[in-house]
C-alpha cells in the first residue's frame, strides 16, 4: 500500500456523459494505492508460500471549500472521471471513480465557507 499527498491542488470532474467542472478550491489531496496480493502454495514454492499478482485499485480523499452545498458538482454514489493533480501539476489520480462519503463542516456562528471533505473510490466496473 502506498498513499500519496498533496496540500494543496486541483480536483476536476467529468460525470459520465457529462463535461469536465473543476472543484473549487481543492487541497489536502490524499490517494492510497490498494493491491490485494494472492499468496499460494505450491510444488513450485518448495513449502514456503508465493505471491501473485492480485486487483489493484485506489481510494482517496480530498477537502474542497464551497459556499453552498450545491456548489458540488457531484454528489453520493456519483460516477465520472476524476482528475487529482498537486501544485506542481503532478498526477495524482486519473481515472473513474465513484463519490463515497461527503463529510461537511459547516461553520454555524460565523458563517463562512463549507468545508467538504470528499471520499472516493477507484470504480473498475462497466456499468
Amino acid at each position: 500500500m502506498s498513499v500519496i499527498s498533496a496540500k494543496s491542488g486541483t480536483a476536476t470532474w467529468t460525470p459520465t456523459g457529462g463535461s469536465a467542472t473543476v472543484v473549487p478550491d481543492a487541497r489536502n489531496l490524499k490517494v492510497t494505492d490498494v493491491a490485494n496480493l494472492q499468496e499460494y502454495g505450491s510444488s513450485g514454492t518448495q513449502g514456503g508460500t508465493g505471491r501473485k499478482p492480485g486487483r489493484s485499485d485506489h481510494n482517496g480523499s480530498f477537502e474542497c471549500y464551497v459556499s453552498d452545498y450545491a456548489d458540488l458538482p457531484f454528489a453520493k454514489g456519483d460516477k465520472g472521471t476524476l482528475l487529482l493533480k498537486s501544485d506542481g501539476s503532478s498526477e495524482l489520480f486519473n481515472g473513474v471513480a465513484r463519490i463515497g462519503d461527503i463529510d461537511w463542516d459547516v461553520d454555524i456562528e460565523g458563517g463562512g465557507l463549507v468545508v467538504a471533505t470528499v471520499n472516493f473510490g477507484e470504480d473498475l466496473s462497466t456499468n
